[in-house]
């Protein structure tokens, strides 16, 4: 643990050793969740149960303690940068480059280049970094997130290795201004502009679902886990052995010759079976794309459920993911966690229109809608191919959910009901269009009509 942070008890901070900057005490948890997914889980776990025991500062009272103490050594594990001091009368901006400081003394202080120099080469620490990295010194009011450390050590080759310190420096501030910049093009702003927005964007309405949200942190949210997750590995290997099975359970219908249920599991009409029965002639590829989707929409919901407010959950389907997340640390079976992540799956679904929280399967939905490598919406014939997989999935776990396979072998002719009967229980309320009964199939059937507004994909309706 020791090699990943350490605690410095003058300033009361946790600095991280990789990143060389202190993080804050309310962070800590998503610091190493988001930026270190490659530290195993044991050992992150044990770092934010340590962070706990520690009488750790805010940063205002890290400043506090700064301003009185006058503190110039540097701090052990952060990173010392090389710039610029103003000299003016009690200012006491740091800049990175000569030529922002140049920029704050005209702004400031009305400088020219008559006065000359008017600042001095300073070595310089910045402790935390993002929103909490500015500090308001009680002088001049002066709004920098730096503050100045001498290091005698370095006074002999101070003029030597300046230049290159500050090359250095000046290139680094240059590549955080481009992250900083590239950032700001996944978050939402909304156009209320007609003429600005196409009829695909002013149906799905993605701009004003996702307003002033980061797109790029709620696309990491689908990601495959990496390969030291294994937790997130076991649910991301469950989740498609599972979408297999429920496929095999569509096939083990016709063989039992239960012929009329592809038929209506294809139909969105509450009362009339398809002409055509549900697809079951998929090549393991397209099967294997399908089941992809459905793992990123488990992974999202279980890592929403701890980070992402926005997305939503029912007070059974919060309940069920945080089962399922406790499962994962007491059992490597992968058929108890199937049964698990169905059971999760059928909530999710199951969700109705009357419902105060929102689907987070149709949040889901926009989420995917984002290129992020593009930085803009997918267009509707590259946003069909994942409506098909995720109507597929859909279909398949309420087959499934009103039939489980373990149960059929008990249907025989004296049966009260057959199997047609109580699948149509289930469809009849989840799997047709209309009536509001389940936002959910109804979202897909109106993006799929809009769809066809624009030149037609194939594969959405062969995934019915």
């Amino acid at each position: 643990m020791d090699q990943y942070i350490v605690y410095n008890s003058t300033y009361h901070i946790l600095i991280c050793r990789k990143c060389r900057y202190a993080i804050p005490q309310d962070w800590i948890t998503r610091h190493f969740r988001q930026l270190h997914k490659t530290i195993p889980l044991t050992v992150r776990q044990a770092i934010i149960e340590y962070s706990k025991t520690l009488d750790l500062w805010l940063p205002k009272e890290v400043q506090q303690f700064y301003d009185i103490n006058d503190m110039e050594s540097p701090i052990q594990s952060l990173t010392v940068n090389a710039g610029f001091q103003c000299q003016y009368h009690e200012c006491t901006k740091l800049t990175h480059t000569e030529r922002s400081m140049k920029q704050h003394c005209r702004d400031n202080h009305y400088w020219n280049v008559k006065v000359g120099n008017m600042w001095k080469k300073q070595l310089f620490q910045t402790i935390f970094e993002g929103q909490n990295s500015k500090y308001e010194y009680m002088i001049f009011s002066s709004n920098s997130r730096f503050f100045p450390v001498e290091i005698k050590r370095m006074e002999n080759h101070y003029d030597t290795n300046y230049l290159k310190t500050l090359i250095n420096a000046a290139v680094s501030e240059a590549e955080d201004r481009e992250k900083v910049h590239q950032s700001t093009l996944n978050y939402i702003r909304d156009s209320q502009s007609l003429v600005t927005k196409t009829p695909w964007l002013r149906h799905t309405r993605w701009e004003e679902t996702f307003v002033g949200k980061d797109m790029a942190t709620l696309v990491k949210l689908t990601n495959a886990p990496g390969i030291h997750d294994h937790q997130e590995r076991s649910v991301w290997q469950a989740t498609a052995g599972l979408i297999e099975r429920c496929f095999k359970g569509i096939l083990d219908c016709q063989e039992r010759g239960w012929t009329l249920i592809p038929f209506w599991l294809r139909s969105v009409d509450r009362n009339k079976e398809d002409t055509k029965p549900f697809r079951t002639f998929i090549a393991p590829y397209t099967l294997r794309r399908y089941a992809g989707y459905w793992q990123q929409y488990i992974l999202f919901c279980l890592r929403a459920v701890m980070t992402e407010d926005a997305v939503q959950f029912t007070v059974r389907q919060r309940d069920a993911l945080l089962e399922l997340n406790s499962m994962l640390y007491e059992t490597d079976d992968e058929l108890e966690i199937q049964a698990k992540i169905l059971d999760l799956s059928i909530l999710l679904i199951q969700h109705s229109d009357y419902t105060k929280k929102r689907s987070s399967l149709i949040y889901f939905t926009g989420v995917l809608g984002y290129n992020l490598q593009w930085k803009q919406w997918r267009q509707p014939l590259e946003y069909t191919t994942i409506l098909a997989g995720l109507q597929f999935c859909i279909r398949v776990i309420m087959v499934e959910a009103a039939l489980p396979t373990n149960l059929r072998n008990g249907f025989n002719e004296t049966s009260v009901e057959n199997p047609i009967q109580i699948f149509r229980k289930v469809r009849d309320i989840w799997l047709v269009d209309g009536e509001g009964i389940d936002p959910v199939i109804n979202y897909f059937l109106t993006k799929r009509d809009t769809i066809w507004l624009y030149p037609p994909s194939v594969e959405l309706w062969h995934s019915r």
